[in-house]
């Protein structure tokens, strides 16, 4: 994860980065997710030094300290300004923005859900597989709006949850190399890559007609940032 190296080292990786977009691409990179979602100071000082605007690292109610990453457990779950050396703290004067994954929960309220389902898993009773029994009957059904772990039945609910809950922001995500058959476990066969497809196709047909406005990240960013309000 990024968030173990050095600033030096994250930042000629990202100074790299913009060189090869630049050149191959012919645009100037100002959104940035960390690979394997390891934010953390010596990442996010290196993004403002380069020129980045905008982060989109964070996947709250998740805990990735047993690999050697952050704990999002209690992160922030609506987008906020925060300061690199603090990047899960919002500050309104904060250098950079925000914007975290769309993880939450298919019934109830997210943060509480989330609180419950953390402490079984950290409790004795997680050797009696309480957690998967209360995700499969709903209770405590956590779900990424991604096509690589939900069907677009599933991330029709929890856009449904999000909305009901008072959010106003969605991000669907996956990696690129997904729809290439064999390069992620996500998407094995040409048949995997068709159900992905399609899944993707029925969570987009459900925004648009449901009023939903598409938006990149640098679009969203200006219109979701706390500090343009």
């Amino acid at each position: 994860m990024m968030c173990v190296h050095s600033h030096d080292e994250n930042r000629a990786k990202l100074r790299e980065i913009r060189r090869c977009l630049q050149a191959e691409l012919g645009v100037e990179p100002k959104v940035f997710r960390a690979g394997r979602w390891g934010l953390g100071p010596t990442v996010a000082g290196p993004l403002v030094e380069e020129g980045f605007e905008i982060d989109c690292s964070v996947s709250p109610f998740e805990d990735w300290s047993s690999l050697g990453g952050p704990d999002y457990s209690d992160a922030p779950h609506k987008p906020y300004r925060f300061h690199p050396s603090e990047p899960l703290r919002p500050d309104p004067t904060g250098s950079l923005l925000q914007l975290p994954t769309t993880i939450g929960f298919l019934s109830g309220n997210h943060r509480r859900r989330a609180k419950a389902r953390f402490a079984l898993e950290r409790s004795f009773v997680r050797r009696l597989k309480v957690v998967g029994i209360l995700d499969r009957l709903g209770v405590l059904a956590k779900r990424w709006l991604s096509p690589e772990t939900s069907s677009g039945e599933v991330m029709i609910r929890l856009a449904e949850a999000w909305v009901s809950s008072g959010e106003s922001f969605l991000q669907l995500t996956f990696h690129s190399s997904t729809l290439l058959p064999g390069a992620t476990p996500f998407v094995r066969t040409e048949q995997d890559r068709s159900r992905f497809l399609s899944s993707i196709d029925d969570f987009l047909r459900y925004c648009h007609g449901s009023g939903f406005e598409f938006r990149t990240l640098s679009q969203a960013g200006r219109t979701l940032d706390p500090s343009h309000r």
